[in-house]
């Protein structure tokens, strides 16, 4: 299971095996969060391991 901490605190339990997959899984935009682990931005084509924890960050454009 992949820990999921979104940025308004809320915190899922998901499995899955990469970036891609959560995504789909969570209903999200690629281009409307970013997501991290650690000090780690991670990619589409990135590996999750049981028991990563990572953090979905929204993006936010002005102008």
């Amino acid at each position: 299971m992949v820990i999921v901490e979104f940025s308004n605190g809320e915190i899922k339990e998901v499995e899955v095996n990469k970036v891609r997959d959560l995504y789909k899984i969570l209903n999200l935009r690629e281009n409307s969060v970013l997501i991290t682990r650690g000090d780690e931005l991670l990619t589409e084509d990135d590996i999750l391991n049981d028991g990563d924890k990572v953090k979905i960050i929204s993006v936010v454009s002005g102008g």
